[in-house]
């Protein structure tokens, strides 16, 4: 007679298994960056350029809005914005053209990655140039638990001092001597003692405990930070300073022996 036992499909576990490994390694990482806007203007003048460098993070954007004559300024003023494009090579356009008959120019939302460069080609200014700058943040959970250990640590010696000021010695009355049977003194409870007071010192060391608990994570190999670099959602630099700078800030990791060889290994996964 055949046996009626269901069969176990292989393939189907080993998918399961890959599934349940992605989603540990997505609640492991850090969370995602958060996307922040920030206002960004500068002050053009004579034929200097204004070269503006951004900082440290790899996904940042200059969106110009409006540029405009400034106290003083009179006649044409022409000015250039110049960036990289998509191949690394500079591009270089007209951002605007102002008059005294049209001393204001709203943009229509032209969007660059820094590094880039602004000049007046004619005209000695001055002129005002406004944007808007977008960045992308890294969000730090540490600092915030950090804090909101201090507090309430804080808080737990407030308190300790508190019920040690209140704690009062009272002088000790010696009640006077009462005639008891033996039944009646053998029925008596013991008084129940109250617990001692919590010390300001048991409190401290207790707080102290728990931020060394919550101390960031070190990376015991090289092969386990590049496990953290794959698991975190958000995007990697693709500049070499910027990505050791990343690996320093975002991943918690201080071992600048192993920055080149993460970056050259990034590189390689990135193709």
């Amino acid at each position: 007679m055949p046996s009626k036992v269901p069969m176990e499909d292989p393939e189907l576990d080993m998918d399961e298994s890959e599934f349940d490994m992605d989603d540990s390694a997505m609640m492991d990482g850090p969370p995602p960056p958060e996307r922040k806007e920030y206002l960004w203007a500068t002050n053009l003048e004579g034929s200097a350029p204004f070269k503006f460098e951004g900082g440290d993070n790899e996904d940042e954007q200059v969106i110009f809005k409006s540029c405009a004559l400034g106290a003083g300024a009179k006649g044409k003023h022409v000015i250039e914005l110049s960036a990289v494009d998509a191949n690394s090579e500079k591009c270089t356009v007209i951002l605007g053209v102002l008059s005294d008959a049209n001393p204001y120019l709203r943009l229509p939302d032209i969007s660059v990655e820094p590094p880039l460069l602004l000049k007046l080609t004619e005209g000695s200014g001055p002129v005002n140039v406004a944007a808007n700058h977008f960045v992308s943040e890294e969000a730090d959970d540490e600092d915030d638990e950090s804090d909101m250990d201090e507090e309430e640590m804080e808080a737990e010696v407030e308190a300790a001092e508190e019920s040690e000021e209140e704690t009062v010695e009272e002088p000790v009355k010696v009640p006077e001597p009462v005639k008891t049977s033996p039944k009646k003194a053998a029925a008596k409870k013991p008084a129940e003692t109250k617990p001692a007071t919590k010390r300001k010192a048991d409190v401290v060391e207790e707080a102290d405990n728990k931020k060394a608990k919550k101390a960031p994570k070190e990376f015991d190999s090289i092969e386990e930070l590049k496990k953290a670099i794959q698991a975190n959602p958000g995007g990697k630099p693709k500049k070499e300073e910027k990505f050791k700078n990343w690996l320093k800030n975002t991943m918690k990791c201080h071992k600048q022996e192993w920055y080149s060889e993460c970056f050259t290994w990034w590189q390689a996964q990135a193709k």
